[in-house]
């Protein structure tokens, strides 16, 4: 109970809405199909069209007729154990009762993740069976082993693209060596009483070993594995230049990195950043997290798409960047008011000198600072563009807007994200054509790739020397490639397109710094952003080119570093430090809104609000305060409780059987 109750009380902060499955009556898969599962080497796939995992052995599977054809085992028992595997069976059979036992939603992957406990009931039979052998005669043991034989004929009569004449074979041999090791150890030979032991270890070694080598290779095929050398060189110096890093500052911040090899490297490293995926996700800070810019969907986030509004505002206060030494077309971390920190060299799994970087944002603010009231009218960030909802999200906390409440708009901000304005009319064509592509909230344009190489050019003067964003906004990713030149030949024609990003699908959906691709442009100049449309059609609602002010952008993060929180004790679930607030402020924190937080000031309980649906605030009165924060899983303390009087009632239960029921021998 104290790990289930607070997994379900996870679960509810969005994996429940994560889709909405199809409870109609239907079936999975065709029961002819099920049974092979039983045999070795009959690997299906991880992904969703897979069969259900349940091979035990093939010493399990001759044992199985036995369990049912010895006298000594009650007909109880055998109803009993034959309806638990017809529960279980159905369970996966028939797709609600499945739905529900994966918490009422489908797995994306990884099917009939229960279905362990299918083959741990057929063990126990096996079991059964094994330990009572007198109770079944030598005729009943080649019985078995022609219902396994007979099992074998119909599993090769499906022609299952997993099950080869070879495995067919050995699994038939394993019978019969299984069979006559029972027989042998059946009749009490003084030898097998010693040597049967040993020799189905040995055996059934040999069977896990093969099942385990076969296993892996499909796998392999499947899913791709990568080198084991390659693992451990980034994550040993991933880890390497964490640890210099907070050796650098032991104080307690956010931190980040642009290269990734999963979306869960920071938990290797032992990063605190906000790149993570789970199951049990809080969907409306994805949502919060996605409307920032940064790489995000239904379960993850990945730090891509950073910007300085949003990296100071989440308090990511050092990022690291690795590159090629003396690559000179590598693309470093651009944003000029980053410092760098500190250098760190190694040798990568393909012998190249690789440096990683790492770079400080000097306006990187605490976990908490003082927010202008307004912001608790900031219902949500993500109106479809991005750069909107940080200028409106940085003006609201430093106390620049003004907000009409009847309508719920915003009436005036500070524009730290300048449009550029492109018109699509003006977009060169190749091999392209454009249609209305239309959705239930926004009308957008289809680009339908033709034949030859099809790409949408897209001329953009440079307004000034701020740096340049991009954002391409839709409803329906489908991926493209993003080129960029500077560079023009005697006719006029754009050359050395430098790669810019795939978009549009998995982790390539965020916002660009194209400054970083751009190199020394001057105001004035053209250059040349290619969208190569990489499957048969492309949907773009808005294409979004927006420069940074970074001098009101200073102005106003340096008003809001003024009052910021204070931390002095903090670890593991504790946080504590001291703020000053304001007139008209509220305190906001960068922490996920969630149930469980215990928060203190100046010692006394009070309630969290929650900000941008997303965020822990606070509300302060004016004045100097102690805020103290403390997490406790929820259903942890139920969890205990259920725990204790469990103990208790197995207690209870032990000594009345034991003071009321005599065994019987």
């Amino acid at each position: 109970a104290f790990m289930i109750i607070p997994v379900y009380k996870a679960l509810q902060l969005g994996k429940f809405e994560f889709s909405t499955p199809d409870f109609s009556f239907a079936t999975q898969f065709s029961p002819l199909n099920f049974l092979p599962q039983l045999l070795p080497a009959q690997y299906d796939t991880v992904d969703t069209e897979g069969l259900p995992e349940i091979y035990c052995g093939m010493l399990t599977v001759l044992l199985l007729p036995i369990f049912y054809l010895n006298n000594k085992i009650s007909l109880n028992k055998k109803i009993g154990y034959s309806a638990l595997l017809a529960v279980l069976f159905l369970s996966m059979y028939i797709r609600p009762l499945d739905i529900i036992w994966h918490g009422f939603q489908v797995p994306n992957w990884l099917p009939f993740r229960y279905s362990f406990t299918f083959s741990f009931v057929l063990l126990l039979m096996g079991a059964a069976a094994f330990s009572k052998l007198d109770g079944i005669k030598a005729s009943g043991i080649g019985g078995s082993l022609f219902c396994v034989i007979a099992f074998l004929a119909i599993a090769v009569s499906r022609k299952s693209e997993h099950l080869t004449t070879t495995e067919i074979v050995i699994a038939g041999v394993l019978a019969v060596v299984y069979c006559l090791i029972i027989i042998a150890f059946r009749n009490k030979e003084k030898l097998m009483a010693v040597t049967a032991p040993v020799i189905i270890l040995a055996v059934s070694g040999g069977e896990l070993i093969y099942n385990s080598y076969n296993t892996f290779k499909d796998e392999d095929a499947d899913l791709i594995y990568s080198t084991h050398t390659s693992w451990y060189n980034f994550i040993n110096n991933g880890r390497e230049v964490t640890q210099q890093l907070y050796n650098y500052d032991p104080s307690f911040y956010r931190a980040e990195k642009t290269f990734h090899r999963t979306v869960n490297d920071n938990s290797a490293f032992g990063l605190r950043g906000i790149s993570h995926s789970s199951s049990v996700m809080n969907a409306p800070l994805l949502k919060f997290i996605e409307a920032l810019g940064y790489s995000a969907s239904t379960y993850y986030t990945r730090y891509d798409g950073n910007t300085p509004i949003s990296d100071s505002l989440l308090g990511i206060k050092y990022s690291m960047d690795r590159n090629t030494v003396g690559d000179d077309n590598a693309v470093r971390l651009t944003n000029e008011s980053y410092e760098p920190v500190f250098a760190y060299n190694y040798v990568d799994e393909n012998g190249k000198d690789t440096v990683i970087d790492v770079y400080q944002n000097p306006n990187a603010l605490a976990l908490g600072y003082m927010s202008d009231s307004n912001i608790r009218y900031v219902e949500k960030l993500g109106n479809g563009n991005i750069f909107t909802s940080q200028n409106i999200f940085m003006s609201t906390i430093a106390g620049y807007t003004d907000i009409n409440l009847n309508e719920g708009t915003f009436d005036s901000y500070h524009e730290y994200f300048k449009r550029i304005d492109v018109d699509p009319n003006s977009f060169i064509l190749n091999n392209v054509t454009t249609s209305p592509y239309n959705t239930a909230t926004a009308e957008q344009t289809m680009y339908t790739a033709g034949e030859g190489d099809p790409t949408v050019n897209m001329h953009i003067t440079v307004p000034s020397e701020e740096p340049i964003y991009m954002f391409l906004n839709t409803e329906v990713q489908k991926s493209v490639n993003l080129w960029l030149s500077t560079e023009k030949d005697e006719n006029g024609e754009y050359i050395n397109h430098r790669f810019v990003s795939a978009y549009f699908e998995n982790h390539d959906y965020h916002t660009i710094n194209l400054s970083s691709y751009l190199g020394d442009v001057a105001p004035g100049q053209e250059f040349e952003l290619r969208m190569t449309v990489a499957n048969e059609y492309t949907v773009v609602q808005d294409f979004q080119f927006y420069t940074f002010d970074e001098e009101l952008f200073q102005q106003d993060i340096d008003k809001i570093k003024q009052n910021q929180w204070n931390l002095t004790e903090y670890g593991g679930r504790h946080l504590k430090g001291t703020i000053t607030a304001g007139e008209n402020q509220i305190m906001m924190t960068s922490i996920p809104y969630e149930d469980g937080w215990t928060i203190k000031v100046d010692g006394k309980k009070v309630e969290p609000i929650c900000l941008v649906k997303a965020l822990i605030g606070i509300e302060l009165e004016p004045g100097d305060h102690t805020v103290e924060m403390t997490y406790t899983p929820p259903g942890l303390i139920p969890g205990f409780g259920a725990l204790l009087i469990g103990i208790i009632c197995i207690v209870f239960v032990y000594r009345y059987d034991k003071k009321n029921n005599k065994i019987l021998i």
